[in-house]
């Protein structure tokens, strides 16, 4: 004879912050953000309007009044007259309101100002949008000029104007929790550098991407049978924080195999780094600002930042010139 207990399966109520539709479902789905739920919901609730929730919330708390962290701006490319408008926008999810007492409100966008000159090695078309110059040639960020008889370009990336994202340069947001806010843009140009805008959750990495397609040495270079250095990466920043931020730089040796090669933490002030390129499989090169390492809902440190000035990179293909040499 076989004896026994026969299986049996209790199902539990979804906890608050989570709901299910169908009854006896093995997972319970959390509610969207500025919803709600109590327990064994099977609907997520709305929020008032003047109430929001994170995800996953089991009640709604009252929208803060909006401050000065609460936004950010950014330019736009240059138009044909050669000038810019400074653009104020609300960081997603808006959180704040503009309604209660003490609130500020969003700036008025649409200020034109100069553009700034173009990066070494570009030219403004007669749209004042700056294009590459052709292999052969170099500039300071103005005319393009032929390289001397018997010299060559020496090709790389330098970037110390950001009026627009470098087309090599990609911003990401790296969130460790739920985050419906479909932000994307962790980094904006601000003309004289590129900067972290305030996140969704202050344990985002805010990360900042540049791609190369590899290095070649210039043919003066490539004699030297003793010279083991491909190319070499220069960068200028500066962090501001009032907690535990962390700045990281890392190289990239394929779509996921991502080496941290330094990181720097709390505040520094304007500073440069060089790392040297001895592998054409360094593919690309990241840079991820976190504001603290421990989660929370709030935004506490939305005003701490990463800024870059500059950065510069030799010898990369498909670069430009800024110089040519013997």
């Amino acid at each position: 004879a076989i004896s026994g207990v026969a299986y049996t399966s209790e199902c539990f109520p979804c906890k608050p912050g989570t709901y299910t539709s169908k009854p006896g479902s093995a997972l319970c789905a959390p509610c969207p953000e500025n919803s709600y739920s109590n327990k064994g919901a099977t609907v997520c609730s709305q929020c008032d309007g003047e109430k929001y929730a994170e995800i996953g919330s089991g009640s709604c708390k009252p929208r803060p009044p909006c401050n000065a962290t609460d936004y950010f701006y950014t330019h736009t490319p240059c138009d044909a007259n050669g000038q810019t408008q400074l653009m104020y926008k609300w960081s997603e999810p808006k959180i704040c309101s503009e309604n209660v007492e003490g609130a500020v409100k969003l700036p008025a966008s649409g200020e034109k100002i100069t553009c700034p000159p173009c990066n070494p090695g570009f030219f403004k078309n007669n749209m004042s949008n700056c294009q590459p110059c052709p292999y052969g040639s170099y500039s300071n960020g103005t005319d393009c000029v032929q390289c001397p008889a018997g010299t060559e370009p020496m090709v790389g990336f330098e970037y110390k104007w950001w009026n627009t994202m470098p087309r090599n340069m990609k911003s990401s947001v790296l969130s460790r929790e739920y985050s419906s806010s479909g932000r994307e843009t962790a980094w904006e140009v601000a003309g004289e550098y590129v900067y972290t805008t305030p996140g969704d959750l202050d344990s985002d990495y805010q990360m900042l991407t540049l791609t190369v397609p590899g290095y070649r040495l210039p043919q003066s270079v490539a004699k030297d049978t003793e010279n083991t250095e491909m190319s070499r990466i220069t960068f200028v920043f500066e962090t501001q924080c009032s907690a535990d931020c962390t700045l990281h730089f890392m190289a990239g040796y394929g779509e996921r195999a991502n080496t941290v090669l330094e990181h720097w933490s709390g505040s520094r002030e304007r500073q440069s780094y060089t790392y040297i390129i001895n592998s054409n499989a360094t593919v690309s090169f990241t840079w991820a600002f976190q504001r603290t390492g421990d989660y929370t809902t709030e935004r506490k440190y939305s005003s701490d930042f990463a800024k870059l000035y500059s950065i510069h990179i030799s010898n990369a293909i498909d670069g430009v010139a800024s110089e040519c040499r013997h």
